[in-house]
């Protein structure tokens, strides 16, 4: 698959199976569910693609000098997105109250999907996104989800899930963040 190829490594078929499970797993709405499929599978035409079909280089869209970058570079290696990436490892050793490491985003897998969502939707531009911004998308999936285990009668199990992030999300609107 492409990510390997991208990465350099070879992804085992269970580490693949996790990240199936994980995807399946990580919310239930089929909305999100489909936009974290998405950024699996590298649907997002990237400048790479884009320079294939022009037949020219193609430069990141964030100004930072590389060409013909790729769905790893536009995501995660791009040197101008690495301040949001620090907010985000910033936010979520709040949210958890404990520090990761900043390539370990397991613990908080159903905020990963709206970090991409807030990615995508400055697709083609240069500017990365706020903290509001993708805080506001996380929040939306929250709700999203609050609604969907409502209807299933299982409340308990979405305020396990989202335990962590209801807290913050209280602290802050309280000023405590």
């Amino acid at each position: 698959m492409s990510q390997e190829t991208e990465l350099g490594i070879v992804i085992s078929d269970g580490d693949w199976m996790n990240i199936w499970k994980m995807q399946q797993s990580t919310t239930s709405s089929h909305v999100w569910r489909e936009h974290c499929w998405k950024n699996v599978i590298q649907f997002f035409i990237n400048p790479k693609i884009t320079s294939k079909y022009m037949s020219r280089v193609q430069p990141c869209w964030r100004k930072c000098r590389d060409v013909n970058v790729n769905h790893l570079h536009v995501f995660w290696l791009c040197p101008k997105i690495a301040p949001f990436w620090d907010d985000v490892h910033t936010v979520i050793v709040k949210i958890l109250g404990y520090s990761i490491p900043k390539t370990r985003w397991i613990p908080v897998e159903n905020i990963v999907g709206g970090l991409q969502e807030g990615i995508t939707k400055k697709w083609s531009w240069p500017n990365i996104p706020t903290r509001e911004e993708w805080l506001q998308i996380v929040g939306i999936i929250f709700e999203m989800e609050s609604l969907t285990y409502k209807l299933r009668t299982q409340e308990e199990r979405c305020q396990d899930k989202w335990e962590k992030w209801a807290v913050f999300t209280s602290a802050a609107k309280n000023g405590q963040h």
